[in-house]
């Protein structure tokens, strides 16, 4: 019994992991407000779907639906642009008068206030979520990382072996090109690259040669500007 508990626990946790790795980017700026403006449309199109089968007021739950998919889904700017467009179209679209933003009841005015209120708070808290979890992924996968590096420093026997596990390690963690060169008589010499046929080019080995005699950081240039396309950091073995 404690098996298969432990089994279907376990097999829990890997599906939700797999549902927040399969969540889009977060989203910001104008494709947040594009994406906002596209799930109250559709929403709009429910709840008028849903109109003569629901009351009037439970058109609302439609958008918050909408609100917290949204913060979920691309992050809390788009909940919040979410729930902003989600209380115009709810006023526009479904308060009488409809196809106005005019309020002929008090109570009906009230009633929308308090709806942006909730529309607000559940899409900024929904937002927060998302974050939290994305941030509590990413320690996850670093210190697996850290972990596996460390496995491997552990089991290395030579120095080369060190150096490969050096590159691939710092691959990983940038998401790029890793060179490892060494000081030779006249110019720096290629030990290890990841991937293996990662080429470097004569203003690379320049700015290579200046930061081993130097001893400082030589940072790479401005994408689409001329200059080093690698950063390189002088590392002593001792």
């Amino acid at each position: 019994m404690n098996d298969r508990m432990s089994r279907r626990l376990g097999a829990v946790e890997a599906n939700a992991e797999d549902l927040w790795t399969r969540l889009p980017r977060q989203l910001g700026g104008g494709r947040a407000l594009g994406a906002a403006v596209g799930l109250v449309v559709l929403a709009t199109m429910i709840g008028s779907g849903l109109e003569h089968w629901l009351p009037q007021h439970s058109v609302a739950l439609v958008y918050l639906l909408f609100v917290v998919l949204a913060a979920i889904g691309l992050g809390t700017w788009s909940g919040l642009a979410t729930a902003f467009f989600a209380f115009l179209a709810y006023n526009f679209f479904f308060i009488p008068p409809v196809y106005t933003f005019t309020i002929a009841d008090p109570k009906e005015l009230f009633a929308l206030l308090v709806f942006f209120a909730v529309a607000t708070v559940t899409g900024s808290l929904a937002g927060r979520m998302r974050e939290t979890a994305d941030a509590a992924r990413h320690r996850a996968t670093a210190l697996q990382s850290l972990n596996d590096f460390a496995g491997r420093l552990s089991a290395a026997r030579s120095i080369p072996t060190i150096l490969d596990a050096l590159a691939a390690q710092c691959a990983t963690t940038i998401g790029g090109d890793v060179v490892v060169l060494s000081a030779g008589d006249d110019k720096p010499e290629l030990v290890t690259a990841v991937p293996v046929d990662a080429r470097l080019e004569p203003v690379d080995l320049q700015a290579a040669q200046r930061a081993m005699r130097s001893g400082e950081i030589k940072f790479a240039s401005a994408h689409g500007w001329p200059g080093a396309r690698f950063e390189f950091r002088p590392l002593k073995i001792t």
